[in-house]
């Protein structure tokens, strides 16, 4: 259990259905950044509590974790907390922007987008895009159930991005007119598959049957270095479903564009420095 005066906070976290991961890990990491006051113990307590309030989500795992670390490491005589908490905050939240930037990289001249649900990263990704006149249109799958595709269009019509809404149904046609396939994640699992809404491989594959890319946009705070897709057994009622490697062309991320092999390098990596002081451990 949470400490008394953070049993709110948490709650509400786990309640949230609404906010994408970045989002709730910037959200972990401001309860843990007001836990100054709080013994060790009880700071210990919190993060486990707010790894468990997402557990689908490595995003805010690994936020709580991070500050955990960084409470560790004020109460050894290093860094103040307060200081190491508010950088990474910094970091986690214009992990975004650069992860978009990671994503121009790869897009040579003007190009047609499909994509699916809603992702505020892929978003940023193409208002990128857009502005540097190598956007042609964005089509958007209706994702269903849910149907978190019309936000998308709706927001990339307000940056002034041609979008239009396509049904589900219609994912072979689009994945055969669009130059490449973008999509978020919610999870970037440690051999470089992804967990994202239902409907992502669907279109990953079939995008890469007609000939084209298939590119994950996402920040590194979401990578799980415990599990590969193997190990991710989702309900049947699941809204969110495994995207193997093979199915994805590359993943941007804020660190750069990663091949499946790259990010078992970097999962590795954190993996070992975690045994230390670690900027991402996955336990207390």
């Amino acid at each position: 259990m949470p400490p008394a005066a953070f049993e709110a906070e948490v709650r509400r976290l786990a309640e949230d259905r609404t906010s994408g991961a970045l989002e709730l890990a910037i959200a972990a990491i401001d309860v843990m950044g007001r836990a100054e006051t709080l013994s060790l113990e009880e700071v210990e307590a919190l993060a486990r509590s707010l790894a468990a309030a997402q557990p689908a989500m490595a995003a805010v795992r690994n936020a709580a974790y991070y500050c955990l670390e960084a409470f560790r490491e004020a109460s050894r005589g290093g860094a103040s907390s307060r200081a190491s908490v508010r950088l990474f905050r910094h970091y986690v939240e214009t992990s975004r922007p650069r992860a978009g930037r990671a994503r121009q990289g790869v897009v040579q001249g003007e190009v047609t987008v499909a994509t699916l649900s809603y992702s505020s990263t892929v978003v940023a990704a193409m208002e990128l895009l857009h502005g540097r006149h190598q956007l042609r249109s964005v089509t958007v799958l209706e994702s269903s159930p849910g149907g978190e595709g019309a936000k998308t269009a709706a927001a990339l019509k307000e940056l002034g991005v041609r979008a239009e809404l396509a049904p589900d149904a219609a994912f072979a046609d689009v994945a055969e007119t669009c130059d490449l396939a973008v999509f978020g994640a919610d999870t970037i699992l440690r051999d470089g598959g992804i967990i994202n809404k239902v409907g992502t491989a669907t279109l990953a594959r079939a995008a890469l049957l007609a000939g084209k890319r298939a590119y994950a946009v996402a920040e590194t705070i979401k990578l799980d270095h415990t599990r590969d897709t193997a190990d991710v057994a989702l309900g049947p009622e699941s809204l969110f479903e495994v995207v193997p490697p093979e199915a994805l062309t590359a993943i941007a991320t804020e660190r750069g564009v990663l091949t499946a092999k790259l990010v078992r390098d970097l999962a590795g990596f954190e993996k070992q420095q975690a045994k230390g002081t670690s900027p991402r451990a996955n336990s207390p």
